[in-house]
């Protein structure tokens, strides 16, 4: 039998693997192998989820009745990028029969290379075309959370609870380049968005408002009903982010008779991560601030503007020149990574950048800027800053970096500076 350390150099696609997979008991001992467990499986042993099995429908093998293949007709052809197209066909399978999991079909994945970065990217914008397809709050969803069978039944326990309500509606008096967003309700079953364009054209949605899939600050003004505060927390929060991002201004329109419900002894999960692990996620209310105009509240946040930053920051990036880095880095080996962003969850931001310029971290630095005018030289020790290894600095705005200040240390030129806002530059000393 395999050696734990074959077994996890095979699970990585590292080597052995069809040496292994000629062998029908090696093979045999694999499918009953805690370390290669599908692990769809234990969501599929609870019929509790049946509505949607479909979310777990990603084809490593998967089989339908011919006849079901037909009626859905077959795969959508126009998906652009990898990922989410057999979540889709899943999704459709759930409409015309039964989804279920079986242990008697077994089979081996080849491995293969993955750029995990660009998959999850591909797989978002693929996510975002289901969402303006068939506009359902299921799609809002996987979009905003990492999302799994469990988080999703939990979603629909929400969302059936306030279907049961009757709620009060905004009433519509800005009818230029604005977006109304109502919840949930009796009257709403399916959600309500109502958005106005620059001509006033009127266009409505039934979505939650979760994630709209607009560019930022497209509308002037968004109107949120006061009823937003019957959701959970989490998800009221997620709206009041995304409605922060898609305008200039946001508003809380006051709501008579608004209801709240016992969420804490309802649902099993009380806050949601987000769907990328650098994607600020807002989950209190304390992140806002209400300010009251007139007879509305002004909603204000300095960390829910950067919401859609897993999709900006490939775009931008994308639009700079980065030949010369990389040929540049490429043959450097020692790299000091100094993060001081004062946005939590820059990981993810820190290995895209690894990845696309190809370089290792030998050494990763995090220190806390206490202010937004802050100075190099009053949050990072000059001795980190003396080291011999190259350094990447991950900032808030590349040009705040104080340069001249670095250059009495520096003494290289194959230093980076980067953001959160896709800049990216040289630090030449």
């Amino acid at each position: 039998m395999l050696e734990l350390c074959s077994q996890i150099e095979l699970l990585s696609g590292v080597k052995n693997y069809y040496e292994v997979i000629k062998d029908k008991d090696e093979v045999e001992y694999i499918y009953d192998n805690n370390l290669f467990k599908d692990k769809r499986e234990n969501f599929y042993s609870n019929d509790k989820y049946q509505k949607f099995y479909w979310l777990n429908y990603y084809s490593a093998l998967c089989t339908m009745p011919r006849n079901s293949f037909d009626v859905i007709h077959g795969f959508d052809e126009n998906f652009e990028f990898w990922g989410a197209e057999d979540i889709d066909i899943g999704y459709r399978l759930s409409r015309v029969c039964l989804i279920k999991y079986s242990k008697l079909i077994r089979g081996v994945h080849i491995s293969h290379e993955r750029d995990q970065i660009k998959n999850e990217y591909c797989n978002r914008l693929n996510i975002i075309y289901m969402l303006k397809k068939y506009s359902k709050w299921y799609f809002e969803v996987l979009l905003t959370f990492r999302t799994n069978l469990k988080i999703m039944y939990e979603c629909s326990k929400i969302v059936n609870q306030l279907r049961q309500i009757k709620m009060q509606y905004i009433p519509i008096d800005d009818k230029k380049n604005s977006v109304y967003i109502n919840t949930i309700s009796l009257d709403f079953p399916n959600g309500n968005i109502i958005e106005f364009d620059e001509n006033s054209k009127r266009k409505e949605n039934h979505l939650i408002g979760l994630y709209t899939a607009k560019e930022n600050e497209q509308y002037d003004n968004a109107y949120i009903t006061e009823d937003i505060f019957t959701y959970p927390q989490f998800f009221a929060c997620r709206i009041l982010q995304e409605a922060i991002r898609i305008s200039k201004k946001t508003w809380i329109v006051y709501s008579e008779n608004s209801v709240r419900v016992d969420w804490y002894s309802m649902l099993e999960i009380k806050e949601i991560m987000g769907r990328t692990a650098f994607l600020l996620n807002s989950n209190s209310i304390s992140e806002y601030s209400f300010r009251k105009v007139g007879t509305m509240l002004q909603v204000e946040s300095k960390y829910a503007q950067i919401t859609n930053l897993d999709i900006k920051i490939y775009k931008d990036y994308a639009k700079k020149d980065l030949q010369l880095i990389n040929d540049s880095v490429n043959r450097i080996e020692s790299w000091s990574l100094i993060n001081i962003c004062s946005l939590p969850n820059t990981q993810y931001l820190e290995r895209f950048l690894s990845n696309y310029l190809n370089i290792n971290y030998a050494n990763k630095y995090y220190f806390t800027v206490f202010s937004k005018e802050f100075l190099i030289k009053d949050c990072i020790p000059q001795r980190v800053l003396a080291q011999k290894s190259n350094i990447l600095i991950l900032c808030d705005d590349v040009f705040m970096i104080e340069h001249s200040f670095l250059k009495t240390i520096r003494n290289t030129e194959n230093d980076i500076i980067a953001d959160c806002n896709g800049n990216i530059s040289f630090f030449n000393a």
